[in-house]
């Protein structure tokens, strides 16, 4: 005598989720070419003056943004821009995330430096 463990219908079931899991991680964790393709402009002002930054998504650069402390270092990396290093004591702006995905503004006060999105 032969036991199935499963009926027919039972494998199509864990076929279907299967198929379903498979097209919910590829659009979850495969990028795409359009996806997060978007272009924007960040402005950094301090003490020394103002910078209007073209982002994209290629861009990789570091910049050094002088303030009464120090120098504070902000990153471009795969469209995304953050604090790296600051010279203040508390590192709020390193902490607060990165534009556009944490945050659309990021201020290091006591080194009178501000990033935020262009309007």
């Amino acid at each position: 005598m032969v036991v199935y463990l499963f009926r027919r219908s039972d494998w199509l079931s864990f076929i279907a989720v299967g198929v379903v899991l498979g097209i919910l991680f590829v659009f979850r964790y495969v990028p795409f070419e359009g996806k997060g393709q978007e272009r924007y402009t960040v402005v950094i002002e301090s003490e020394k003056g103002r910078m209007e930054i073209p982002v994209t998504p290629q861009d990789d650069r570091e910049i050094v943004v002088s303030g009464p402390l120090g120098k504070t270092i902000v990153a471009i990396r795969r469209g995304k821009v953050f604090v790296v290093t600051s010279p203040c004591p508390d590192k709020v702006c390193v902490k607060t995330g990165k534009i556009p995905d944490d945050t659309s503004f990021i201020a290091c006060i006591p080194n009178r430096v501000i990033i935020r999105l262009a309007r």
